[in-house]
């Protein structure tokens, strides 16, 4: 498909199609600038959710609190989420990816000026800093939910039907290369707990060149459309009672939640589950950032093939499977003392595979609900995700020791592969619309 030279305005845009016999599909250079800017904020609020738990005992010394007291900074990021998707969910569907953007970019920017401030608010008041390390991981996470829910909307608004898979993959890991930058980075610098101020301060520079881009106006929509499907889309509540007759959706959004659900928690307290087995926090951190780069070399191979061969069903049954498998040697490596050049390897298989469902998930959750919008679909997706993970983080300190999810893990896996087999009703309707195109063309020769 063509590009067409992007004009960026402020002004409300409604173009319609030129007049022909049949709509004309197009792509737009500036989708590039939409998806880079999603991207950066993404990966800022990311960067964000695991700074405190990726040095966990520094956070906990720095504001006078337990470790308990301090995972509540990563329950409330969940929880948060929770609360803003309804609002995002309308925002995305109702108004456009444009309002979306500036109210994302401004909550997480805002969230991290309060980080920064909460740590130089004198210690002599007890959790005083606490309290408004509290409020600012609360405000990042409620921008998580733009985040987080728009990748399908802007691949399918903005990009081609052959792109889609890979545009949504870009945005999608963005948020996961910010956890590992994290993982990376808080160790690094935080080597003494008077030193996470400095780190507070480095993580607030993506949010504010997020916020800039942000602030370069874009269209609500590109001016042609760059196929059939991006045309349409439900309002939220007509979509809503169409989902709610859809059961695949629901058999696919309690398999994503259980299993997407557990693997933020694993990734939000790594340190917790792994140092007791004589690990340090620096080389959890050096794990979990291989492991989420490993997912996003693995998901824009996997993203490449899907959107050139559409078997959805097959590859995310085939990366389920093996996802299982290797979550299992995970399991049962990090529990042996020494085996630093094993469990690398392990983490690093799991993550390849693990980390490709979050596109391709979500890719088909919009393909199984067509038309209802893609903010909808997928914002009630991870919103379910985030209600198992916050019940899951709560209890995870009560258990005394890291639960053994190998069954569990078969069993949902098993499910996905034995009962699920999706219609895909987006393909359908775009291979309708360019037969009656075609038909529509013949006719005019005629």
């Amino acid at each position: 498909m063509d590009d067409t030279r992007c004009i960026v305005n402020r002004e409300t845009e409604e173009e319609q199609f030129p007049s022909a016999v049949t709509p004309v599909y197009k792509t737009h250079i500036c989708r590039w600038f939409v998806l880079a800017t999603f991207s950066v904020l993404a990966f800022s609020n990311g960067l964000n959710w695991l700074t405190y738990s990726s040095i966990v005992k520094f956070s906990a010394d720095y504001y006078n609190v337990s470790i308990a007291e301090l995972n509540y900074l990563t329950i409330i990021f969940f929880v948060g989420s929770i609360v803003g998707s309804p609002f995002a969910m309308f925002v995305l569907d109702s108004l456009s990816l444009r309002e979306a953007v500036w109210i994302g970019a401004i909550l997480n920017f805002i969230g991290t000026v309060i980080r920064i401030v909460s740590a130089y608010l004198p210690s002599s008041v007890p959790y005083l800093g606490y309290g408004f390390a509290v409020l600012a991981q609360f405000i990042i996470s409620l921008a998580q939910s733009y985040f987080l829910y728009a990748p399908p909307k802007v691949a399918s608004v903005w990009f081609s039907d052959g792109e889609r898979v890979v545009a949504n993959t870009i945005i999608s890991l963005g948020n996961v290369v910010g956890i590992a930058v994290s993982m990376l980075l808080a160790p690094s610098i935080v080597t003494s707990t008077d030193r996470l101020p400095i780190l507070l301060g480095i993580t607030a520079v993506p949010a504010l060149i997020g916020l800039v881009m942000a602030a370069f106006n874009f269209r609500k929509r590109p001016l042609y459309p760059p196929s059939h499907s991006s045309e349409d889309g439900m309002k939220p509540w007509p979509g809503l009672k169409r989902l709610l007759r859809n059961w695949q959706y629901w058999f696919l959004c309690v398999i994503w939640a259980l299993a997407a659900g557990v693997f933020n928690v694993f990734l939000a307290l790594m340190p917790q589950f792994v140092c007791p087995f004589g690990y340090t926090e620096w080389y959890s951190g050096i794990v979990g950032a291989a492991m989420i780069f490993a997912g996003l070399i693995g998901s824009l191979i996997i993203g490449f093939i899907v959107d050139r061969t559409k078997r959805f069903e097959e590859i995310s049954k085939l990366c389920m499977c093996i996802t299982t498998l290797s979550s299992i040697l995970v399991m049962e490596v990090f529990r042996i003392p020494n085996q630093h050049v094993i469990i690398a390897v392990s983490f690093i298989l799991f993550g390849f595979f693990a980390l490709t469902l979050i596109p391709v998930f979500s890719e088909l959750a919009i393909e199984i609900t067509y038309p209802v919008a893609e903010g909808t679909c997928n914002g009630i997706l991870w919103t379910a995700v985030q209600f198992v993970a916050a019940g899951v983080t709560f209890i995870a300190p009560y258990f005394g020791h890291t639960p053994d999810l190998k069954y569990r893990n078969i069993i949902i896996s098993g499910c996905y592969a034995l009962l699920f087999w999706p219609k895909y009703k987006r393909i359908e309707a775009e291979k309708k619309s360019k037969a009656d195109k075609l038909n529509a063309f013949d006719g005019s020769v005629n």
